[in-house]
């Protein structure tokens, strides 16, 4: 399918989720650069900061769950503003925080609400067509709505900083984008379209909508998806993408401007980079049609993200060890995190297609699992690299990544054999 075509079969819903995934992705990434000021403003360590980003980390897989569940009992559009509305009055209370207890408080409270929102998103959209290649490229879109946020989190940071270099000045701005995010989930008529499964029911509204069908026999819920194989293999995949994603999204400032002592200016930079990956590798994914099949994608990209940190710690340990290759080392540092973003940028949408394929009748709770499971990789790289950056030092504990890296690259290959059968695989040829 071209991407004009996708383009036009693409439902309003979608668009305003892209929305919702810039807003996010810049809050999400935001942490991360302002942690240098963060620790120093508020005289905390690397293993309080670690503790915060862990915290985070699960309450979203709290806000993963009840998004899952609750998505079963209540028309969307009211789930929609219900989270909305609590994620705008919690960044009011962030944006005045004044110590750390109120910090953590409003972060947990927020992540809840945030990943609520996106499982809530993604179920719908999952849900929204039965061919596997449009609905990876519809949820892939989500994808490139986050990488697009995160990609633009360095420039609100940097703009922020140039007029006051406190922490909290960039997380102002997410009240009025979440004000504007409510609006546009507010128009009841694009939720009466939806062909959705029973869990997702259209709003009561629109007394002509069809009758929803009844569950399936394999609606077991939870503890049915996880004794299947597919399932188990591809959750293990996305805690440990999810343990590489974040620890950089989480640690990558602080390994380039602490760890490695090579300044503000170059930190940023990486983290450009590695959302520049990101994002050129979801575009690919969701507008531009390829030969290669979901596993051949996940698989190449997947050992490009091994190399790519691989070459993202030689590169440090190159410019310390050898001050002659300072600058070689700064610039490798730089592409090296380019390919790591390239290389973890289209692990969700295919994991989730992949298992959403297996099991379509259960899109929000397989939204759900994936979620938890990238989460918990991420509370574990946030705890994990914060311990041990207090004791080995940043630059050592980095290395972590690479080997979640390996660990995620091996996981592939059983999660390869389940599905290199299905249709979901089929090569996406043109239109």
């Amino acid at each position: 399918m071209h991407a004009r075509q996708f383009v036009r079969q693409t439902p309003y819903l979608a668009w305003v989720m892209l929305y919702c995934a810039v807003t996010w992705g810049l809050f999400g990434v935001t942490l991360g650069l302002v942690t240098p000021n963060l620790r120093a403003q508020l005289h905390l360590r690397y293993e309080d900061m670690g503790l915060l980003m862990a915290l985070w980390a699960m309450a979203s897989v709290v806000g993963s769950l009840l998004g899952g569940a609750v998505a079963h009992r209540h028309p969307p559009r009211r789930l929609f503003l219900v989270y909305v509305t609590l994620a705008t009055g919690l960044l009011v209370v962030l944006s005045q925080a004044q110590t750390f207890g109120v910090l953590v408080a409003s972060f947990v409270l927020i992540a809840m609400a945030e990943s609520a929102l996106f499982t809530l998103g993604h179920g719908v959209l999952a849900s929204l067509s039965t061919d596997a290649e449009l609905r990876t490229r519809i949820i892939g879109l989500v994808d490139v709505g986050y990488s697009l946020g995160t990609l633009l989190a360095p420039l609100w940071v940097s703009a922020w900083f140039a007029h006051d270099p406190a922490w909290r000045g960039p997380y102002t701005g997410f009240v009025v984008l979440m004000a504007l995010l409510g609006l546009l989930l507010s128009p009841p008529a694009p939720y009466r379209t939806l062909k959705l499964h029973a869990a997702d029911a259209p709003e009561p509204a629109d007394p002509d909508a069809p009758a929803a069908p009844a569950p399936t026999a394999s609606d077991g819920g939870y503890g049915f998806l996880l004794r299947q194989p597919v399932v188990r293999f591809g959750l293990t995949a996305a805690a440990l993408i999810g343990f590489v994603e974040w620890g950089q999204n989480f640690w990558l400032v602080s390994y380039v401007q602490q760890g490695l002592d090579w300044g503000e200016t170059l930190a940023r930079q990486a983290v450009f980079a590695l959302m520049g990956g990101m994002l050129a590798g979801r575009i690919w994914q969701t507008f531009v049609p390829s030969r290669w099949t979901m596993n051949q994608k996940i698989r190449h990209l997947g050992s490009l993200c091994v190399l790519g940190l691989l070459a993202q710690n030689g590169a440090g340990w190159l410019g310390q060890a050898a001050p002659a290759w300072l600058a070689v080392g700064q610039v490798g540092v730089v592409l090296a995190s380019l390919a790591v973003g390239l290389g973890v940028s289209v692990a969700f949408p295919i994991l989730l297609g992949t298992l959403v394929h297996a099991q379509p009748q259960q899109a929000s709770r397989l939204s759900a699992l994936t979620m938890i499971a990238i989460c918990l990789g991420a509370a574990l790289a946030s705890q994990s690299i914060g311990r041990l950056a207090d004791l080995w030092g940043m630059d050592s504990a980095f290395a972590l990544l690479l080997l979640s890296a390996l660990g995620y690259r091996l996981a592939l290959r059983p999660l390869g054999r389940v599905t290199e059968a299905a249709p979901a695989d089929a090569p996406s040829t043109p239109t």
